[in-house]
């Protein structure tokens, strides 16, 4: 069985950091062993979720009380962490071996055969115009 040491708690502020945090779980402070708050890559700003890590899994288990607890004009969300889903390939932008190209590849004027006609600006050929 898995260490149910490790709490997801989420709908906190996105203004909150890890001080805001180990304050709301102040009471257990001596026991947190690290609090890992999530930022989107490109903002860097919070989403608004994070998982504290406590030393023991009583104290986790005694820390879920703090579920529904307001955190400014939210309600903080308390669960236990599930681990991260196996992400396929695709997933991570890893597009694997795509391996040799071969074709034309449908560009400009790609696979297209003759059809007679001009360049729209001369007379000639296409559509039985003469």
């Amino acid at each position: 069985m898995e260490p149910q040491n490790k709490l997801y708690v989420g709908n906190f502020p996105f203004s909150w950091k890890e001080d805001d945090l180990e304050q709301a779980f102040s009471e257990f402070k001596d026991n947190i062993v690290d609090i890992k708050i999530i930022y989107d890559q490109f903002s860097g700003r919070s989403k608004g979720f994070a998982f504290i890590t406590f030393d023991d899994d009583a104290v986790a288990a005694k820390a879920l009380e703090k579920a529904d607890t307001p955190a400014g004009d939210r309600t903080l969300v308390v669960s236990h962490a599930r681990p991260p889903a196996q992400r396929s390939s695709f997933d991570r932008g890893d597009r694997g071996d795509r391996g040799e190209r071969s074709g034309r590849g449908g560009g400009r004027n790609g696979d297209r055969q003759d059809r007679g006609g001009g360049d729209g600006y001369r007379r000639g050929g296409g559509y039985g115009r003469g």
